[in-house]
């Protein structure tokens, strides 16, 4: 079974300028209110323009569009009716509930 999100908050993105060094943000994210996960861009195997080159070259991205990437420890199945909620650290927050 496929898991689909519904996202309880809507964003219109963050303004480039806003995060002038997008390879030192700090990306969590909590399950049931629990931190499961915790990570800085700066850990990452590949610098974030290396990803959108490397996304773009094959897709047309737009705005609003997600790269999601990889996962750093603490990656764990969840269950239906369980609560995502994740963020770029004084930055932006989402929040799903699993469906089936």
């Amino acid at each position: 079974d496929v898991y689909k999100r519904q996202v309880s908050t809507q964003s219109t993105g963050i303004p480039r300028q806003n995060i002038p060094r997008p390879d030192n943000l700090n990306l969590w994210l909590k399950v049931d209110g629990q931190l499961k996960q915790s990570g800085n861009t700066n850990l990452m195997m590949w610098s974030i323009s290396t990803l959108i080159s490397c996304a773009s070259e094959g897709l047309t991205l737009e705005p609003g569009d997600l790269i999601l990437t990889g996962t750093p420890e603490g990656v764990g199945p969840v269950s239906e009716n369980q609560v995502i909620t994740c963020g770029i650290e004084n930055h932006i927050q989402m929040q799903f509930s699993v469906k089936r």
